[in-house]
């Protein structure tokens, strides 16, 4: 029983903790990301600064940028980001571990 005499079992707790669980997993995989490509599709980012992001086909990631520090996370997909013009500390992310860098020119594929 929960408080209010609720069931633990009743229907709309195991639909909320499934909703909860699909909201994680929706996240995770990049399907609300802050910016996607489609199919076929590529993007350049401008980053602020002198700081530039290219996303190929199929890419999912957020993107937070506070002062000199850039914060890059890549659901999956594939980046090529360039610093080097820039005094940015710049942190790509994915599920599998992250990388750190200034004034660097890298690419990054995580794949969902």
């Amino acid at each position: 029983m929960l408080a209010g005499g609720a069931p633990s079992s009743c229907w709309c707790w195991r639909g909320a903790r499934a909703a909860l669980a699909l909201v994680g997993e929706v996240r995770r995989t990049g399907w609300m990301a802050e910016h996607r490509t489609a199919a076929g599709e590529q993007r350049r980012l401008a980053l602020g600064g002198n700081a530039v992001l290219m996303m190929n086909t199929g890419t999912a990631l957020d993107v937070s940028r506070q002062g000199r520090q850039l914060d890059i996370v890549l659901h999956g997909g594939e980046i090529m980001l360039d610093t080097r013009r820039d005094d940015t500390m710049a942190r790509v992310m994915t599920r599998h571990g992250a990388i750190e860098a200034t004034r660097a020119h890298l690419a990054v594929r995580a794949q969902h």
